[in-house]
């Protein structure tokens, strides 16, 4: 007999439900049960082990429309008694498996895994054909020991990606998306685009390839009638993208800046090719170096990996200056000065000295995927440096020059081994164009490199107004040139007629347009619609429809476009529970240092992964989209991230991808208000069944909430209103609690400084839910996945809940589970792995120093080290820090003690010492004695340390990856405050020192 079925797929813990009607006489039913199940393995997690065994276990949940109880109750496998949790039916449960070879589940549903692969589990209610599926992944092989390397090829980095995207929406790292920052804009038609189609990743190619037709009759300076007129809600005051730390900085340096290599769009205008711009070949040709000659060999393979790349780039010689519009000294003086192969340089030099506060050269020292060999070591060592350190850069960083007769060029030395294109793709970043360091230490004047830096890009304010706008302090090397700044009004741009591209091959019909005008309206922040009225208005060549309402009556007109984005917006989540928000945000915070009184309301709904998907399942984003002109989405990546860029595969068409998003609603954009509602009432049960909710009444409701933090001064209104609309009608509803609790969202208006959302609530842990976006890395989506890594190792996580370098059996890859770190380390380069979890090369176990009766200091760490075949590691040296001024370590001093046995203060090594002792267990103890001269100044000049510390260099050795690497920088083991009382009885020396 043929019978319906009512089947809802969601999630590995999906739920389903069917409206009963009661026996009763022919004039209708006497009531309505909803019935509810959901499946789970007893074990909580959606794998299994070759021969291991697990129960299924379901969980009913029944709301019966006329009586007051809900109810919910895990059952056996089987036949339930009528009557039972006040359902009138009796449940019974039919157990299948997809494929017999893979895993077995009997009668009682008790599942056995035979062989490696995956399979579903399909659960059928017998009296009702409800049915639900469990997909479970079998593995047989123990968790992964030893160096972990799968970057090899793009099948390998997209088979991992897809793993980590579906295990990090599945947890909730990935937020709740909304949209993608694209939509409808309109454009002026005297703006002739590059092309009609908007091209992904790449734009309508307006200032390259497009051109300015006519005047703008409204722009009153006749000079810029013919500039690209755009707007802008905020004026950040400052253009210094070495210190940038959101996108609008940046935005207004790309106009001023270039890069070893860039794009241009191909010649069938329907993509974009990559062409060398500061760089003069089209890729980084990789070979080996010798730091003794200076003689680099070419490898005759150019498609394989390599740690070592150069490039000859373009100088003085071959036009590239620098420019500036200022009239004002010292800044007019630097107006075409020829770039020099030292000021390639000079901008690490500058990014990576760590006294100098530069938020990207932080950044820089801490990539571990596209970082350069030694740039950590420099950064560690210049904490307190007064200037650059030279010397100290020389002989620690990879970078190095030469010349031969194809010009000056750079070698590098990277940390990781890459392919051409990602070498080429990694250094080309405008931070790495040339930086006039005599123009920083002209405007620095006593203050040298350090003071000029501080007025970099900015305006210097004196007693009588601005002194100096950044007009003057700031130099080009870009295809236009900082022209004008009036704060809070306007910023304008004018083209660089000397800008060296202008006479490269193939661009002498390159950026046509005179300059860009860019007006700052900072009403726009509280008022969405006011730059499209002033595009209306005739003021501005482009505005985006910001309402359904614009888009309504313009969507149609001949001005309007529409675009792909380069940002999925969200609802950042903070899932932690209590315990969990105290290690990342609390007083003694690993994340984030919070004092008690400030502490957020960690709210046990917001752990529960029930709830989160609820939420997630409620929001309608086409509609949500549709009144707000953007693009709707509940993916992760926007259009524009590849995972193959050589080959032109976006990562959202990956097969992959699609697998990973299987379970999320694609077709509708992630909403299912059915599912919603489900999810919900599931997760009241559970917050109940655990005491972390109590049911109230139809008529006296408990009230719970959860608090979004918005970005801007009016997002409440904006964007926040119709959110809590979505979820306090899915939660609200009569199937979740029957009225008995009551959801209430709060939402709290951003500022008008827009990273307000994220320094002070989205990044120290103070959120339920929080809007904001990270983007870039797009042609290296894997890597850019570290942004979910909790330990914060990008700089900028902004999900939190569970710890991802435990292992967790639901993330199962090559046959055996992983923790979320270490197969994404493993994926974008390597991995060092013990027991499926990725571990540093050298551990910490236990660290103490005492001062000896003899006024020596001694230092006894106990490491845990490696020395096989495949990886070797031992410290090398360590250094004594300290300093009074722990903002500015203006006062910094460190000493160090090497391995041979010497310190900084006793070259001989007579009183100091370095022992390392290797244990039976494989442990290693080290004890290090700083001599008389260096444990007496140290405590002297510091007597009450504001910070003080010991750092570690270690020597990595690892033969599979071509690494061997001598005196990195690696961690600060042990933080102090206070001296410790000398010894009262003398102390022997230790013995000499002794490799073992």
């Amino acid at each position: 007999m043929k019978k319906t079925k009512l089947v809802v797929s969601l999630l590995s813990a999906s739920l389903l439900f069917a409206g009963l009607t009661a026996c009763g006489g022919s004039k209708g039913p006497t009531e309505i049960v909803q019935f509810s199940f959901s499946v789970a393995l007893d074990t909580g997690y959606t794998s299994l082990k070759v021969d291991d065994t697990a129960q299924l276990v379901i969980t009913e949940n029944v709301f019966r429309e006329s009586i007051e109880k809900s109810a919910t109750k895990k059952s056996a496998p089987g036949v339930r008694e009528a009557g039972e949790a006040d359902d009138p039916v009796a449940r019974s449960y039919i157990y299948q498996t997809s494929d017999e070879d893979v895993l077995t589940v009997d009668a009682n549903g008790l599942v056995t895994a035979v062989s490696s692969g995956e399979a579903f589990i399909t659960v059928i209610e017998s009296t009702e054909e409800v049915t639900r599926r469990l997909r479970i992944d079998v593995y047989a092989e123990d968790p992964f020991e030893g160096i972990a390397s799968y970057s090899d090829s793009v099948e390998q980095k997209a088979e991992i990606l897809g793993k980590l995207e579906k295990y990090a929406m599945d947890e909730g790292l990935t937020g709740i998306s909304l949209y993608e920052n694209g939509g409808y804009v309109m454009y002026n038609p005297r703006v002739q685009k590059g092309v009609e189609n908007y091209i992904t990743g790449y734009g309508f190619g307006i200032l390259a390839e497009g051109n300015i037709t006519s005047d703008l009759s409204s722009e009153t300076k006749a000079e810029w009638k013919k500039y690209y007129h755009s707007a802008s809600s905020s004026d950040p005051r400052n253009i210094n993208m070495l210190d940038a730390e959101g996108s609008q900085v940046s935005d207004l340096g790309s106009y001023i800046s270039s890069s070893y290599w860039s794009t241009k769009m191909n010649a069938q205008k329907n993509g974009y090719d990559w062409y060398p711009s500061l760089a003069k070949e089209n890729r980084p040709i990789a070979g080996s170096y010798d730091k003794e000659s200076g003689v680099f060999t070419e490898r005759e393979d150019q498609i394989s990996k390599s740690s070592w790349y150069k490039f000859h780039v373009r100088t003085g010689e071959d036009g590239v200056k620098f420019r500036t519009l200022s009239d004002k000294s010292p800044y007019k003086d630097f107006n075409n000065r020829d770039v020099t192969i030292d000021d390639y340089v000079d901008a690490f030099k500058v990014l990576l000295t760590q006294s100098f506060g530069l938020y990207r050269g932080a950044e820089l020292a801490a990539d571990t995927s596209y970082g350069i060999v030694g740039a950590d070591a420099y950064y560690a060592g210049t904490k307190e440096a007064a200037d650059i350190d030279d010397a100290l850069f020389d002989s620690t960083v990879g970078i190095y020059t030469g010349e031969d007769e194809g010009g000056e060029f750079l070698v590098f030395n990277m940390v990781n081994p890459v392919t051409p294109f990602y070498a080429m793709y990694g250094l080309s970043s405008s931070l790495y164009q040339p930086l006039a360091r005599d123009f920083l230490a002209a405007m620095g004047g006593d203050g040298g490199v350090k003071a000029g830096l501080e007025k970099y890009g900015t305006f210097i304010s004196g007693t009588s107004g601005n002194l100096a706008t950044p007009v003057d302090t700031i130099l080009s090397l870009g295809a236009y040139v900082l022209e004008y700044w009036e704060e809070d009004k306007t910023i304008a741009f004018m083209k660089n007629d000397n800008w060296f591209e202008n006479s490269l091959p193939g661009m002498s019909n390159q950026y046509r347009i005179p300059g860009v005008k860019i007006a700052v309206y900072p009403g726009a922040q509280t008022d969405n619609t006011l730059i499209i009225k002033e595009f209306l208005d005739g003021k501005l060549d482009a505005a985006g429809l910001p309402t359904i309402d614009y888009i309504k009556q313009y969507r149609n007109d001949p001005r309007t476009t529409t675009t792909t984005g380069d940002a999925v917006f969200k609802l950042n989540i903070n899932a932690c529970t209590p315990e969990r928000w105290e290690e990342l945000f609390g007083e003694n915070g690993v994340i984030d240092q919070t004092a008690k009184a400030n502490y957020w309301d960690v709210k046990p709904w917001m752990s529960n992964k029930n709830f989160l998907r609820g939420i997630n399942f409620s929001i309608d984003r086409e509609q949500y989209a549709a009144n707000r002109g953007v693009i709707a989405s509940n993916q992760y990546f926007s259009s524009n991230y590849m995972i193959d860029p050589e080959g032109g595969l976006s990562w959202n068409a990956s097969d992959e991808h699609e697998a990973a998003m299987a379970d999320y609603y694609p077709d509708t954009f992630g909403y299912n208000l059915t599912a919603a509602k489900i999810y919900f009432h599931q997760a009241v049960a559970e917050l109940v069944e655990a005491g972390d909710l109590e049911l109230g009444t139809k008529t006296n409701p408990t009230e719970i909430e959860i608090v979004i933090e918005w970005m801007n001064p009016s997002d409440s209104v904006d964007f926040g209103e119709e959110i809590a609309e979505y979820i306090e009608s899915a939660f609200n509803s009569s199937y979740v609690s029957d009225g008995k609790v009551k959801l209430t969202v709060v939402n709290h208006d951003g500022t008008s400084n827009y990273l307000d959302v994220y320094y002070k609530h989205l990044m120290v842990g103070q959120f339920d839910l929080g809007f904001g976006s990270v983007s870039g890395n797009s042609l290296d989506p894997l890597n850019f996945m570290e942004v979910l890594k909790s330990d914060n190792s990008s700089g900028f996580t902004l999900n939190w809940g569970p710890d991802t370098s435990v292992l967790s059996p639901n993330l199962i890859y090559n046959d055996r589970p992983w923790s979320y770190d270490a197969l994404w380390a493993a994926g974008d380069s390597f991995a060092i792995v013990s027991g499926g979890e990725a571990v540093p090369v050298i551990s910490y176990l236990d660290a103490n120093f005492e001062i000896l009766s003899d006024g020596r200091l001694q230092v006894t760490v106990v490491t845990k080290e490696f020395d096989t075949a495949d990886i070797q590691s031992m410290l090398l040296a360590i250094c004594i820090f300290a300093t009074n001024d722990p903002e500015e370590y203006s006062d910094y001093v460190e000493i160090y003690a090497y391995s041979d046995g010497t310190t900084d203060t006793d070259e001989e090594g007579l009183e100091s010492s370095w022992d390392r002792v290797v244990g039976e267990d494989g442990l290693v103890t080290y004890t290090i004695v700083f001599d008389t001269f260096a444990t007496s100044y140290m405590m002297s000049k510091y007597p009450s340390p504001a910070i003080a510390g010991f750092d570690s260099y270690i020597k990595v050795i690892i033969p599979l990856l071509g690494i061997e690497d001598e005196g990195v920088f690696d961690t600060t083991f042990l933080y102090f405050d206070e001296w410790p009382e000398p010894a009262e009885e003398p102390t022997p020396a230790p013995a000499p020192a002794i490799l073992h």
